[in-house]
């Protein structure tokens, strides 16, 4: 209902038995032959009517609003006139001035309502000081049926108060859940569409990313094709990134989203971090550097998918918006917790726009997306998600000093890992930033930190010192400096504990790419079933580089029937076919094997969980979003190879 509809309804609802009881008590003053009283009740209900039947055909919110003034004052003006002209200060219709101000709350808000309170109070006190030079005449003073027939009309407007308000309370709680409902419906149909429009450009840009990267390994390109790829996959993997950005930020919004809890390496997570923005810091002439504290615990339980996204995203605006100095990321006990933090030398950020850093779409200034790009969402998710870990993101700035972004999450702290190596080592002709850092990573391993009886000695990229007789020495070279030509080992930076084990010949219990065996023998058949066909051939050129014989599908009934003629080791399914579907499919093949299972991989752009679910009920053995990379294949026949080998 209109606002001003809901106006005039709530103002004729309760006018009505105001004129009733002016007219009631006009008739009442006639018979009892009281003239004066009777001409103040009749104009009142007279001047009453008017001013609601004006109320009642404008459609102005002003004019109702007035009109609702002016039956007030009518009210108060009457009631007083009839007491200051009978002096019945103590009569009961002068009790009726009491219900103005709550008329007025009700119908026209607080201030107004105030404002009437003081104009009743004041004619109170003119009705009291009227007593005392006019004389109450006998036939005025309320008694018998009279008084019964005054409380009457001012239960009955008291009454009108009740009814109103709760057929307005019931009326707008109505309306309020469907507004709700229209809300929840319109969310409903905003994530659909979303992850339709998800699905429908992830489906391309599996095509196009999966190309780029098949073309990037080609031998025969030159210096000027190679750049045109290497652009080709950057840009691609930006559209990716604003995809997913806008969808989990839909899902958060929604409240469609859930973290797991699951036990997990925090190093692992910072070192991945450390490797996926290597290459781009070095591009950018800046040192990324990850800083470990060695009494972090060496396991910890939440949700490492989410919070590697968090880290990625901080680490990725502090990278952009970084031109000249380190962007470091450090991990590390904080009371009863675990702190995460991102520390950056870039431009920093003014005070004044600090309040509209976390809101969705916010930049720090007008040019900073045409500058700097991005979709404004990063931050905002990530916020979102800390805040389901319990948690939120702090921040630290000042312009043209850097920032500094934290994440602090609440839990016990295990113990550290246990010591992967032994020996005693040395750090030599590095900053002492860059020293401690690698300092906390050797001592994290197992190193005890020495300056003479030396096993290792980690030497800066510029250092000339000679390590002591027998005294394994590894050379640390930043990305984009060459080694000097000698016998030390080199390290690459940024550090990671992978490769700190790979170097020292330790065992790394922490999960690591693993290439695949051999598979050239010629017996290890895939049936790929895309629908697309320029995706279907770039998954089946991706798994011929691995060895594999393969066979093609552009739809859920031809898959069936392949799959009944042909043993495969491993079935690539697709989930929206024409015919029949990829659940479908699924359910079909595993209904007719026989003494051979095939591992059924699903591969989609439908990022919606009750998909995957539904996948997974029908057979699936694993699940790949699209766009699916090379490095992505490895790593799921990698995680399926006990299956495919059963």
């Amino acid at each position: 209902m209109p606002a001003t509809e809901e106006t005039r309804h709530k103002l004729a609802f309760l006018v009505w038995p105001a004129i009733a009881g002016w007219t009631v008590f006009a008739v009442r003053n006639l018979l009892e032959a009281h003239p004066y009283s009777t001409y103040i009740c009749g104009a009142s209900a007279l001047f009453t009517a008017l001013l609601l039947s004006l109320a009642q055909h404008s459609r102005n919110p002003q004019v109702v609003r007035v009109c609702a003034h002016g039956i007030l004052g009518v009210s108060c003006l009457g009631v007083a006139g009839i007491g200051m002209l009978t002096g019945q200060a103590s009569s009961t219709p002068l009790t009726f001035l009491c219900i103005v101000p709550l008329y007025a709350a009700y119908q026209l808000g607080s201030r107004s309502a105030l404002g009437w309170t003081v104009v009743t109070v004041l004619l109170m006190f003119g009705v009291h000081a009227s007593q005392s030079f006019v004389v109450i005449q006998p036939e005025f003073r309320p008694h018998g049926w009279n008084q019964f027939l005054d409380q009457m009309v001012m239960l009955s407007v008291i009454a009108a108060f009740a009814l109103s308000y709760r057929r307005i309370s019931l009326q707008q709680r109505a309306e309020l859940a469907e507004s709700r409902d229209r809300a929840l419906s319109a969310l409903a149909t905003k994530s659909q569409f979303l992850a339709m429009m998800s699905h429908e450009i992830r489906t391309p840009l599996h095509g196009l990313l999966g190309s780029a990267e098949l073309l990037a390994q080609a031998d025969d390109l030159g210096p000027n094709q190679r750049e045109l790829v290497d652009s080709l996959e950057r840009s691609g993997k930006l559209l990716l990134s604003v995809v997913n950005d806008i969808l989990d930020y839909s899902r958060l919004e929604g409240g469609d989203l859930r973290l797991e809890s699951i036990p997990f390496l925090p190093e692992i997570c910072l070192d991945h971090v450390l490797e996926l923005y290597s290459t781009v810091a070095r591009e950018k002439g800046i040192e990324l550097r990850g800083q470990i504290a060695p009494q972090t615990p060496e396991k910890w339980t939440g949700d490492p998918l989410r919070l590697q996204q968090i880290l990625l995203n901080l680490v990725s605006n502090a990278v952009k918006f970084t031109s000249q100095g380190e962007v470091v990321v450090e991990v590390g006990p904080a009371g009863e917790g675990l702190r995460f933090s991102v520390r950056d030398t870039g431009i920093g950020i003014p005070s004044e726009a600090r309040g509209n850093l976390f809101k969705p779409f916010e930049q720090l200034d007008s040019s900073t997306t045409r500058r700097y790009g991005g979709s404004g969402l990063g931050l905002a998710i990530s916020q979102r998600l800390a805040g389901l870990m319990g948690s939120e993101i702090q921040v630290e700035s000042e312009s043209g000093k850097g920032s500094h972004f934290s994440l602090r999450l609440a839990g016990p702290l295990g113990p550290p890992p246990p010591p992967a190596v032994q020996g005693r080592a040395a750090v030599w002709g590095l900053p002492e930033p860059q020293a401690r850092s690698v300092a906390m990573r050797l001592e994290r391993l197992g190193l005890t930190l020495a300056e003479d009886q030396l096993d290792w000695v980690f030497l800066g990229p510029a250092e000339t010192r000679q390590p002591p007789p027998g005294t394994r020495s590894v050379r640390l070279c930043p990305l984009g400096h060459e080694p000097a030509s000698e016998s030390a080992a080199v390290l690459r930076l940024p550090l990671t504990r992978r490769n700190l084990l790979k170097l020292v010949g330790a065992s790394s219990d922490s999960p690591q790419r693993i290439a695949l065996p051999s598979l050239t023998q010629g017996n290890q058949r895939a049936l790929v079933v895309e629908d697309v066909p320029v995706n279907r051939a770039i998954l089946c050129k991706m798994l011929t580089r691995l060895g594999y014989s393969v066979d093609e599908a552009e739809d859920g009934v031809k898959a069936v029937e392949s799959a009944a003629c042909q043993a495969y080791e491993v079935v690539f399914m697709d989930l929206h076919l024409p015919g029949i579907d990829g659940r479908e499919a699924t359910r079909r093949i595993r209904s007719q094997e026989g003494t051979r299972r095939p591992c059924i991989i699903a591969v989609t752009a439908s990022v919606v969980p009750e998909d995957r679910l539904a996948l997974e009920e029908a057979g699936a053995d694993a699940f790949v979003g699209k766009p699916l990379s090379f490095t992505q294949l490895v790593a799921v026949l990698e995680e399926t190879r006990g299956l495919r080998q059963a």
